[in-house]
């Protein structure tokens, strides 16, 4: 079974594969080698501090975090999902990804951590690069993940080339790319920020947790504050919402896509300025675009056997009818 997840302490790991059961093992010698090699460059004199990296390791690409416990430091690493420049290799319909990202304006890709919108980002960046759409590009990022290979790409990670996410989307402005992709939405600065850089006449991707694109649309209202909610239904070209199940029905013991996609058009941006309470009102949207939601895509998922409806009802953290 692939490990996805790891949490190496200082006598034990954890390990969480494609079933998502996290299960102990012994401490072996990669591991014991992994971890000594993290603590040299990484261990913080101040155990209240935590770190963020990124790291190759057993063959693939991972995100690193580090922090400290009543069992010492502790490594936790996620596996990125290989395949990460290609959106049909994820799962994606590229077209659907392609028509709220190609044109100017923030695209949010939502997720819940480890539900792959960061590996997402970046493939909806590659495939614009392929149509000869993306243009000079500048990520900011912490920690960088993916590394392009396009010389019109250049990454900053927060903390060695920006001190933070917000300064350097403020920085990307004024150094006049086509494309800025910021790697999360965090706080009410990088939020306004990643707003304004929309509303100047870039395409601009960010990430942000949620669990959908009506909760994702909830979260920016709120880091934005009604002082600055108003510029949100301008900003905005459209959505990205992902979950992944982990199921052992897939053929490669890789997790299963659910997704949603909308484009934010006048209909949509009326439905927002509604208000919260109105967003429930965002099925109608989705129906009107002809798009289908992740409650539509688990069912479907449900009746070709590719995912149980426990599965998808767990995934959701909702019913299914």
């Amino acid at each position: 079974m692939l490990v996805f997840d790891i949490y190496v302490a200082k006598d034990y790991v954890l390990e969480n594969g494609s079933d998502g059961v996290p299960r102990a093992v012994e401490m072996s010698e990669r591991y014991s080698v992994l971890r000594s090699e993290v603590l040299k460059r990484y261990q913080q004199d101040d155990t209240k501090q935590t770190v963020d990296f990124s790291f190759n390791w057993d063959g693939s690409r991972w995100r690193g975090h580090l922090f400290f416990s009543l069992d010492g430091w502790v490594l936790n690493g996620r596996r990125l999902t290989e395949g990460s420049d290609d959106l049909t290799a994820l799962g994606f319909n590229p077209e659907h990804v392609v028509s709220v990202s190609s044109g100017v304006g923030l695209t949010l890709f939502i997720g819940a951590t480890g539900s792959g919108k960061s590996t997402t980002m970046v493939a909806a960046s590659e495939e614009l690069a392929k149509q000869n759409k993306r243009g000079l590009t500048i990520t900011i990022e912490d920690p960088i993940e993916y590394v392009y290979t396009d010389k019109l790409v250049f990454q900053r990670e927060v903390g060695t080339h920006t001190n933070s996410m917000a300064d350097g989307v403020r920085e990307a402005v004024r150094e006049r790319p086509r494309t800025i992709v910021i790697g999360e939405i965090r706080d009410p600065e990088t939020a306004y920020a990643a707003i304004l850089a929309g509303l100047s006449g870039h395409r601009v991707f960010a990430s942000i947790h949620a669990k959908d694109i009506r909760e994702g649309i909830s979260r920016m209202l709120i880091l934005l504050g009604e002082d600055h909610s108003g510029m949100f239904y301008e900003a905005v070209q459209g959505y990205v919402a992902q979950n992944l199940i982990w199921t052992d029905k897939s053929s490669d013991g890789r997790p299963v896509l659910l997704y949603e996609t909308l484009v934010q058009d006048e209909q949509v941006k009326s439905c927002i300025k509604r208000g919260p309470e109105f967003l429930q009102q965002l099925v109608h949207e989705f129906n009107r675009q002809k798009r289908f939601r992740m409650n539509e895509m688990g069912q479907t998922l449900i009746k070709i056997g590719r995912a149980t409806k426990d599965q998808i009802e767990g995934a959701l953290g909702a019913k299914i009818i």
